[in-house]
């Protein structure tokens, strides 16, 4: 991991105060660092997410873990689901991405190949913990790959092909969705896209 990296991700965890896209069903910084599977847990009980109790109970954790294990936060993993899904499980946009963060079958399938997990065509991506799994190995990938937050993100959203075509070229990386990602999570993060 680089250390712009490491230190966005520092500077991300000082600065978070709370959510700000929903305050009333965000779970507050304080609350995440507390106890963050009753967090996680809080964010999905408190929308409506098609998620029976039995997969919130088994996809909490992997958040929490899926994020240790990236060197990323629950926060950065929620606020990506928020702003792909709002949290629904059976979300679906209109370029075919599935699930709680949005996978594109085929990202999907060759994640899957590399993670070892079971591939059963897109309907997999509707399962939310290989969604999350998933998601996460993806978002790990492009923040080694382009060695910053606010860029993984851009690559995240519009491709990592594109995002690196535009810094190939020297053209500016679109940042809408990376802002929006971490204003949701957290507005002083605003300043550091």
């Amino acid at each position: 991991m680089s250390g712009r990296h490491t230190r966005v991700l520092l500077l991300m965890s000082l600065t978070l105060t709370s959510f700000h896209l929903a305050p009333a069903d965000m779970p507050e910084a304080t609350a995440l660092e507390r106890d963050p599977e009753q967090a996680v847990r809080s964010y999905f009980e408190s929308r409506t997410t098609g998620l029976t109790e039995i997969e919130i109970e088994h996809l909490v954790p992997v958040i929490v873990r899926e994020a240790d294990r990236a060197d990323l936060t629950p926060a950065m993993i929620l606020a990506v689901i928020e702003v792909e899904s709002g949290g629904r499980v059976r979300a679906r946009s209109n370029k075919n991405a599935l699930g709680l963060m949005q996978i594109l079958p085929r990202t999907g399938r060759a994640l899957a190949f590399e993670a070892g997990l079971a591939w059963n065509g897109p309907e997999t991506l509707y399962d939310p913990v290989t969604n999350v799994r998933l998601g996460v190995r993806y978002l790990e990938q492009l923040v080694d790959r382009f060695g910053d937050v606010p860029t993984a993100l851009a690559a995240y959203n519009a491709g990592p092909t594109r995002v690196a075509g535009l810094l190939r070229t020297g053209q500016p990386i679109p940042r809408g969705y990376a802002e929006r990602v971490l204003t949701t999570w957290s507005p002083v993060i605003r300043a550091e896209i």
